[in-house]
């Protein structure tokens, strides 16, 4: 990732900022679905709907947008 940034920062390019973003957030949503496909079988449908639901709720952020 940091020879990527790199690039894209002697390279100028917007649209290469982009994508290496997407690529790292997309990593990390990866993983969080790895981990959850681990521990979803030992876990009942209710308790992994309000397991994710939490860590929703907890993680989300609210943005004030005034329009």
């Amino acid at each position: 990732m940091k020879q990527s940034v790199g690039k894209a920062a002697a390279s100028g390019s917007i649209l290469s900022f982009a994508f290496i973003s997407f690529l790292s957030v997309f990593r990390e949503g990866a993983e969080t679905i790895i981990f959850y496909s681990g521990m979803a079988p030992d876990m009942s449908a209710g308790a992994l709907a309000a397991g994710m639901s939490f860590f929703h709720r907890r993680s989300s952020v609210n943005l004030s947008i005034g329009l």
